[in-house]
């Protein structure tokens, strides 16, 4: 199952973006995110946030997804090459800041882009993913 999270929202302003609504609205629990896209090259930026406080992503009754301990790292793989081998968002960036993370990639064999989210610990976030055929 690719997807069995949850899709939801915070209303706080969200830091180094301009595109506010994209960032304050998250998957958590992602798995896969498969693109048919035709077989060439793409720039594909991967949206990021950490949209909970830490006290939030502490409590287990918030549901946020994180980790017993606050944590949620993941990593993220492109058609199978492990692209981020680390992403811990509040640790390295800090809560509610904007992280994008551009890759190259190519589209063969009519394969499309499959776009992976491996839990190490909690569940991974998505803000969202930005497509550009080259």
């Amino acid at each position: 199952k690719a997807w069995d999270g949850i899709r939801e929202g915070v209303d706080c302003p969200i830091l180094n973006t301009s595109m506010d609504p994209v960032f304050q609205t998250f998957l958590v629990g992602i798995g896969e995110y498969k693109i048919d896209a035709p077989d060439g090259s793409y720039r594909v930026v991967l949206c990021f946030a950490e949209p909970f406080s830490e006290k939030r992503r502490c409590s287990p009754a918030e549901k946020t997804g994180a980790d017993s301990d606050g944590k949620r790292i993941f990593r993220a793989a492109v058609n199978g090459a492990m692209l981020i081998p680390s992403l811990d968002i509040a640790s390295t960036y800090g809560e509610r800041k904007a992280v994008e993370k551009m890759f190259l990639v190519e589209a063969k064999g009519g394969a499309g882009i499959s776009i992976q989210f491996i839990p190490v610990k909690g569940r991974p976030v998505l803000n969202g993913i930005i497509v550009e055929k080259l």
